[in-house]
């Protein structure tokens, strides 16, 4: 073996290394936010503590505006500020999640964790090995996530405003909600392994990656959560 072939040899397998070394980072955030979220909120209904809806609402906002900042700035700012305002904002997401162990039953929604898992689990591989270009997927996903979010708008409008029936429209924006999230699941892992590829290997990036990884995990979670008690 000639020198130049050693030493690209060498390079790839560099690439290779700090490519895993930074996909195990983004995946290792990604389950210490779920982690956190989920011993937050199962510690508040274990302690049988009533949380005020102002502070439901506050954990709500303040979650929404940490999503902001990191999903726009998270490579920008010092990994420490990265750092500590993901596991801010799985603490709050922790605090409002807490509703669900007054909503839906122990046993619905622990299959559907199970069940969350799996699919996240086989979407993030297929995003992380396919060689098909998943842009397309990602960008038709997000236009979905949009008419989600107006669906729902209009869905409260109508049951508040006119009093309307929408148990079937509801169940058709779960599907969607499932259908989406499966698709930007794949997507986003494709996008964190073409960023590492490329040498952005940075911590903010990583929390940034595991951000987007984390609100494809919990929103799948939601919709087939509702999907499956609805079927009880």
């Amino acid at each position: 073996m000639d020198l130049q072939q050693r030493y690209e040899d060498d390079f790839a397998m560099t690439q290779q290394f700090a490519l895993v070394t930074f996909m195990n980072r983004v995946y290792g955030w990604m389950t210490a936010g779920l982690v956190l979220t989920g011993l937050t909120a199962f510690g508040i209904n274990a302690m049988q503590l009533v949380v005020h809806p102002v502070a439901l609402i506050a954990s709500g906002l303040g979650s929404l505006g940490l999503v902001f900042l990191l999903s726009w700035s998270a490579q920008r700012l010092p990994a420490a500020v990265a750092i500590g305002g993901y596991l801010l904002f799985a603490f709050l997401e922790g605090i409002f999640f807490s509703l669900i162990f007054l909503l839906y039953p122990m046993a619905t929604i622990s299959m559907t964790f199970f069940v969350t898992a799996g699919v996240f689990g086989i979407m993030a591989l297929y995003g992380t090995i396919t060689k098909k270009d998943l842009t397309g997927i990602g960008t038709l996903c997000f236009m979905g996530l949009i008419g989600i979010v107006f669906a729902i708008f209009a869905q409260i409008v109508a049951q508040a405003v006119f009093g309307i029936d929408t148990g079937r429209f509801n169940l058709i924006i779960n599907i969607v909600g499932v259908v989406v999230f499966i698709g930007l699941t794949a997507y986003d892992a494709q996008k964190i392994k073409q960023m590492s590829a490329a040498g952005e290997t940075s911590t903010g990036l990583a929390i940034a990656g595991a951000l987007a990884l984390y609100l494809d995990f919990i929103n799948l979670f939601l919709f087939l959560l509702r999907i499956l008690n609805s079927r009880d």
